[in-house]
């Protein structure tokens, strides 16, 4: 549980063999889901409207309820360039639910369906990769 915001991460990192389906010498994927809990308190804070807010905003008063919020999916590969390079990507889709999905901050404002994506490159000077 992160004490700071009390979200309690619950499968915070699902994965099918965690790096461990090689897909050819130096390359490994991986996917995760996380389903994080939040309470009604932390709904409010994020997807509520006031009705200070509201009349501020434009957008209708709205109170949030807590649950698993959102419901997201992540797949991720790793490619081992040479024992100290090393190439990554990953894409996020998550699609919130609930009271957060349904707050007019989402509907009106944004969306229930979140993408994102990266890509990095890593320079590793002390951990080395196992080469088989």
């Amino acid at each position: 549980m992160d004490t700071k915001s009390g979200i309690e991460k619950i499968g915070r990192f699902y994965a099918a063999g965690l790096l461990c389906c090689c897909l050819g010498a130096g390359t490994a994927q991986a996917s995760g889901s996380d389903f994080p809990v939040v309470t009604s308190v932390e709904a409010n804070t994020y997807f509520g409207v006031t009705p200070a807010g509201a009349a501020a905003s434009g957008l209708p008063a709205f109170a949030a309820e807590g649950g698993i919020i959102p419901i997201g999916i992540q797949p991720m590969v790793a490619i081992h360039m040479t024992e100290r390079w090393h190439l990554g990507a990953g894409v996020r889709y998550s699609y919130l639910t609930g009271d957060p999905g349904d707050s007019p901050v989402v509907d009106d404002r944004g969306s229930k369906s979140q993408l994102v994506g990266g890509l990095g490159v890593v320079y590793s000077w002390g951990a080395r990769v196992n080469k088989r």
